[in-house]
């Protein structure tokens, strides 16, 4: 029996002993990453596996908290029947943990909840699932096929039906503010002064005459050019002209923004459309991207921090030519980075569509001011920072950072500077 077929017309005798060398050597190498990938696989999806059984305990301990459940679901801006067909409602629990860009669907939330209700009938019923819960209810569910086995019907919602080369756009996020426009206003307002308050070293310029004030030591000039000098038209101190300015120029103020995530918005920003360009967002491509690699690959941008040499760098992925931004910090932006990494593509998209696209960015807090720690489960991401939206829960948008591995060559072809 022949595990190879032989040439049907080979050119030489030469060539035709190669070439089944050849390919046994690329089938040998190909074994050996067989038996690496097929263990990524595994883990990914019990990770994932062991994530959903860890928000079904999560779950257990909220639901006997009178009035959490609700309270928290309220965040995701939906609201949700308490009961449905297959029994409890578990959708909004996965739109509470995985929020509006991380390509979660109504339909994926749907399988997760009817598995979610055959691992609650099975806690309530077989005493062995109640101890050692996760580890016991994770194995059951990759001994019953997965999700997918679980639930019984239509595709996979494991982690391979995951696309990451997709650049979804995130889905809009329903507002569930906290305050009122004027309470949220007055907030603004206050950040914004104790920001420009404390500048180190702000620029100055001097006007040639005294200029009115208000009590926060703010004030509004009217200028007009003439020829490399300005000419002062005039200026006020009425609260209703300055408030409004100061905090506008504040929330596009990148030098406002967190150290930890500055870098990495300017550097997108160099290449994102402004809103009203958005919805011609997949027609506006380079004609050499779209060509480049056609029907193999999607030319996407993708960006990367070069551990090296320390830069950021942004540009098309299968792609003959392209814009390219390379940025070099000032600051250490991320924590511990040994490696070069790469920020997912959904992510990067959701963050120029909610933050960038706007340029309101600063209406975005986040507790890691100085630099973008370690994600703590290891094998998984790099690293990750979350971007909260100071006045609406529901709004809020992860960067995930992950290791970008040397042995990815052609599949991740990337444009660089000569």
């Amino acid at each position: 029996m022949r595990l190879l077929p032989a040439p049907a017309a080979p050119a030489s005798n030469a060539e035709a002993a190669s070439q089944p060398a050849s390919l046994n050597q690329k089938l040998t190498q190909l074994r050996n990453e067989g038996c690496v990938v097929a263990g990524l696989y595994r883990n990914a999806n019990r990770t994932f596996y062991k994530h959903v059984v860890e928000l079904y305990m999560w779950w257990r301990d909220a639901e006997q908290v009178d009035g959490y459940l609700d309270q928290a679901y309220g965040l995701t801006g939906k609201k949700y029947k308490k009961k449905v067909k297959h029994g409890i409602n578990f959708a909004p629990l996965f739109w509470l943990a995985w929020g509006w860009g991380s390509g979660m669907t109504d339909d994926k939330a749907n399988r997760c909840s009817r598995v979610l209700n055959k691992l609650h009938e099975l806690y309530l019923t077989q005493k062995q699932y109640q101890t050692d819960s996760v580890v016991k209810l994770a194995n059951y569910i990759e001994s019953k096929g997965g999700i997918d086995g679980l639930v019984g019907y239509g595709r996979s919602v494991d982690v391979e039906d995951d696309d990451d080369d997709d650049e979804a756009d995130a889905a809009p996020v329903l507002e569930t503010r906290l305050m009122s426009t004027d309470a949220m206003f007055a907030e603004l307002f206050a950040s914004a002064r104790d920001f420009y308050c404390s500048v180190s070293a702000p620029s100055t310029a001097d006007l040639g005459a005294t200029i009115p004030l208000t009590a926060d030591g703010l004030g509004l000039v009217l200028v007009r050019k003439v020829g490399s000098q300005y000419q002062l038209i005039g200026a006020s101190r009425d609260d209703t002209m300055v408030q409004p300015v100061a905090v506008q120029t504040y929330l596009h103020d990148y030098s406002a923004l967190p150290r930890s995530v500055r870098a990495i918005i300017e550097t997108l920003s160099t290449q994102c459309l402004p809103r009203n360009l958005q919805k011609f967002y997949n027609t506006l491509k380079d004609d050499a991207a779209k060509a480049a690699k056609a029907g193999s690959a999607k030319s996407v941008r993708r960006l990367l921090y070069l551990h090296a040499s320390g830069e950021l760098l942004l540009s098309p992925m299968h792609a003959d030519s392209g814009v390219v931004t390379i940025a070099k910090p000032k600051q250490q932006v991320f924590a511990n980075a040994c490696n070069d990494i790469s920020l997912s593509k959904r992510s990067r998209r959701a963050v120029e569509q909610r933050l960038i696209a706007d340029s309101d960015f600063n209406f975005y807090q986040t507790t890691s001011g100085s630099i973008v720690p370690e994600f703590t489960i290891s094998n998984l991401a790099s690293h990750l920072i979350r971007l909260q939206h100071r006045f609406v829960p529901n709004d809020y948008v992860h960067m995930d950072f992950w290791p970008l591995y040397t042995e990815e060559t052609e599949p991740s072809a990337q444009l660089v500077m000569n």
